[in-house]
This record gives C-alpha cells, structure tokens and sequence, in this order.
C-alpha cells in the first residue's frame, strides 16, 4: 500500500468544492491523462439521467484534476464512486501539468465503468454538467475546451459542446 496516491478527477472531482466534499487533497494540481476520453454513459438508478464516465482511447487525452491524497482517504473515495471501478493508471501516460511538484512513486488513479449492464443512453442533468464545466474552467482554458469538445454524450457521436448548444435552456428548465 502507497502512503499517497493521486486521484485523478475528469468530472465532478474537478470541481474543488465537490471534491472536498469527499476528500481533503494535500494538493490539487492539473493532469493530462493519455488513452482515454470522457462519455456521459454511466446509468443513474435514481432517474433517466447519466453521470461521467471514460474508456479507452489511445486517441484521446483528458485533462482533469490530480488530488494528492493520504492513503487513509482512498476509503471515503471509493464509497463515492462506488459506481465504478478502480483503475491504477501507468503513469507514462500521466502528466502533472505543474512543473514544480514532485509525482515520484505515488500511483494515479481513477474510476471508469464498462460493464453493460452499467452503461446506458441517457442524457446529463444540466446541473451535474455545469458543476462539470465550471471545474474545467476553474482549472483553466484548455480544460474547458478540452472537456466541451472531446467528451461525447451516451450516443457516442454527439460532443458535450455541440449538445449543449443545441439545448434551449428556457425550455429546460420550464420543465423542471
């Protein structure tokens, strides 16, 4: 067992105030992660909604947020994303996008789901996806960009970017 790990967040995680929530980063530092891509693919039980996910892509990259963690916190982490697996990353393709911290030894990890009965073709609550976006942004541009035009929706086709321009928010949210 690793003293500390790095957690790395593609989607509420990136959200420093969601992620405090849950865990108490000793530092939270930008990541890119290589070979995977985001997809709105994960089932809600609770409604026709679905959360974040990622697969495997060696086209793709994702930058998030990399929380260094105690290893007494790795718990509390897995009972939130109880949804999904744990996934140890190689850490060739892990990069801390801040030159002045040390990533020596401590391993990356996150969370993906792939087994079909998990998977399903749902769209997002707009405000699971704002809390998403605004992580991004926080992080910085090429963050933003990066998750609005490289995460695809449950279709597979459709990029988050697109489909949120497509949605008449008045519309939505009269609804709600």
């Amino acid at each position: 067992t690793a003293e500390h790990y790095w957690v790395v967040g593609y989607g509420s995680l990136i959200n420093k105030r969601s992620a405090t929530k849950t865990i108490k980063p000793l530092v939270s530092t930008p990541v890119e992660i290589r070979g995977w891509q985001r997809i709105f693919n994960l089932k809600s039980f609770k409604n026709n909604t679905s959360f974040l996910n990622v697969r495997k892509d060696e086209n793709s990259h994702i930058i998030g947020l990399a929380h260094k963690v105690h290893f007494s916190q790795m718990f509390d982490y897995i009972l939130r994303e109880s949804n999904y697996d744990l996934e140890f990353l190689d850490s060739s393709t892990c990069t801390i996008l801040n030159n002045t911290i040390n990533c020596d030894n401590i391993p990356f990890v996150m969370v993906s789901a792939s087994r079909l009965s998990q998977l399903g073709a749902f769209n997002p609550s707009l405000n699971y996806v704002q809390s998403i976006v605004n992580g991004a942004a926080e992080i910085g541009q090429e963050a933003r960009d990066n998750l609005c035009d490289y995460t695809l929706m449950a279709d597979g086709k459709t990029i988050l970017g697109d489909w949120l321009d497509r949605i008449n928010l008045v519309d939505h949210f009269s609804v709600m």
